[in-house]
């Protein structure tokens, strides 16, 4: 009977250590320093100026990508260069984001000489042969662009001035709108510009949200937030309702950030999330996912509730992408791998230049992970080679 328990105590240990072992895994052992779990595909290097300000932006089977001096163009299969234009007299690209036509790209930098001196400038889509470039007065403080595909080719770009210029395809003509309190983002959808704000006010961060309508101009509705500035995530416009997010709440009114929804049409709350700062933000079929800076929340869309929260333990504010299945994070240098049903952190991977990873871009079957001095390309988690 002795050794029978001595059994039983032994077999109950065994038990208790495998349930131990296995509730506290997240998928693969972690190792930031080995990229043999993702598999790389290709890579590419350059001499950094910058961290990047945008993402890398797929078009067609072009990648393309700036942190240098240049703005260039990589086949997504091969990584190899198919075009790659210089920047003269200027310094690197100073915009989130660039906006395409069919023959355009078009952007806004600064000049390198006069930095407080802002220039739209417009590339050819298929050569990079710079087209044009137009400088703007300082009050105007063009930061942020989206292409506006109805009205006649133009160009919509905001600044923190309060006003969103207004640019015509060949750059011949310029519009001034006033729209007041420092817009951050806009987007384009479906004949109206969502505008996001983000100003202070005796001390306190102030956002809002309002659309116009474009070509006419004329402001529909405005909705303004008591969570603070609207400053980090654009605007993201689906099934008739849009959601946005603040970074910083009334601190002096014991106010918190939030995360909200609002009807497209009439800017009428559907639902808020108090407590959490939004950093950067995808939608993916019914569900939100939000970099608060400590971690990814997943929400669903219809009614902002919680499905889970990773917690990351440490800080970073970098912009996330979904793909094939998981969550791809730049955070505090290294990438962190998802699994989007479950929150689970399946890898880590830091670039192999030993700097850090600042943006991601999912698309065409690829992850492109984009560091200080390379743009990186690999097969999607699980997957040896890439989708096509």
């Amino acid at each position: 009977m002795k050794v029978l328990k001595q059994e039983l105590y032994i077999l109950l240990a065994i038990v208790a250590f495998q349930a131990c072992s296995c509730s506290n895994r997240t998928g693969p052992d972690p190792d930031p320093k080995n990229p043999g779990q993702l598999r790389l595909l290709w890579e590419y290097g350059y001499q950094p100026a910058s961290p990047p300000e945008f993402d890398p932006i797929l078009v067609e089977n072009r990648i393309h990508l700036s942190g240098d001096l240049n703005l260039t163009a990589l086949d997504v299969n091969t990584g190899q260069v198919i075009w790659k234009e210089p920047i003269p007299s200027h310094r690197h690209i100073r915009t989130k984001n660039l906006s395409f036509t069919d023959t355009h790209i078009f952007s806004i930098i600064l000049r390198n000489n006069q930095p407080n001196v802002r220039e739209a400038i417009a590339f050819d889509r298929q050569t990079g042969t710079l087209l044009w470039n137009r400088a703007f007065e300082d009050s105007i403080q063009l930061n942020q662009i989206v292409y506006n595909t109805t009205v006649n080719g133009m160009y919509a770009a905001t600044g923190d001035s309060g006003k969103i210029g207004i640019i015509t395809g060949d750059g011949s003509v310029f519009t001034v709108l006033d729209v007041g309190n420092s817009p951050s983002n806009v987007v384009y959808s479906g004949g109206v510009l969502y505008v996001s704000h983000a100003s202070s006010a005796n001390g306190m961060a102030s956002g809002r949200v309002t659309a116009i309508e474009a070509g006419s101009w004329e402001r529909l509705w405005e909705y303004p937030s008591h969570n603070g500035w609207i400053s980090r995530v654009k605007p993201i416009i689906d099934a008739g309702m849009v959601f946005a997010g603040t970074t910083e709440g009334y601190a002096s009114q014991r106010g918190t950030s939030a995360f909200f929804a609002l009807n497209s049409e009439t800017g009428q709350q559907v639902w808020l999330r108090e407590g959490i700062q939004a950093f950067s933000a995808v939608l993916e079929g019914d569900f939100l996912f939000i970099n608060d800076a400590g971690g990814i929340h997943k929400l669903r869309k219809d009614n902002g509730a919680t499905v889970w929260y990773t917690n990351f333990g440490s800080s970073g504010t970098a912009p996330i992408a979904y793909g094939y299945g998981h969550i791809y994070a730049p955070h505090s240098g290294t990438m962190r791998i998802l699994d989007a049903e479950t929150g689970n952190i399946v890898h880590l991977l830091s670039p192999k230049d030993n700097t850090s990873f600042w943006k991601v871009t999912v698309g065409l079957g690829r992850i492109f992970a984009q560091s200080s001095s390379h743009l990186y390309a690999f097969a999607p988690w699980g997957h040896k080679e890439a989708l096509e």
